[in-house]
């Protein structure tokens, strides 16, 4: 006889709420007091559970989003925020630095031009 399945509602309605509140899977598996490893074996094996999973993960992404697009209006940096992000290659971090230490450099040693 295998052993009982720890997969109970209780256990996966602990899961969906931690996800729900944006926690990573590994929080959530510590807070439904399961490893790691369970839940990912769980998400794997069990297509309702992994339905149950991505859209708990799915909608606090979505309300997040949101929740940094209202505040956009008011607060710029939650538009530069979201723009880093969303396309870092035109907008992220390392771009402006480049930039900026490109600027830098020419100022410091700008071309001569020869008469």
């Amino acid at each position: 006889m295998g052993r009982r399945s720890k997969a109970t509602e209780g256990r996966i309605e602990a899961l969906v709420i931690a996800l729900g509140t944006g926690c990573t899977r590994e929080a959530a598996a510590r807070h439904a007091g399961i490893d790691r490893t369970t839940l990912y074996r769980w998400v794997e094996r069990d297509q309702a559970i992994r339905a149950r999973v991505e859209k708990a993960e799915a909608d606090v992404e979505v309300r997040l989003a949101a929740q940094i697009v209202q505040a956009a209006p008011v607060d710029w940096r939650a538009a530069a925020w979201l723009l880093e992000r969303r396309r870092p290659a035109s907008y992220g971090r390392a771009k402006a630095a480049a930039a900026a230490d490109t600027r830098r450099r020419q100022h410091r040693h700008p071309t001569r031009s020869t008469a």
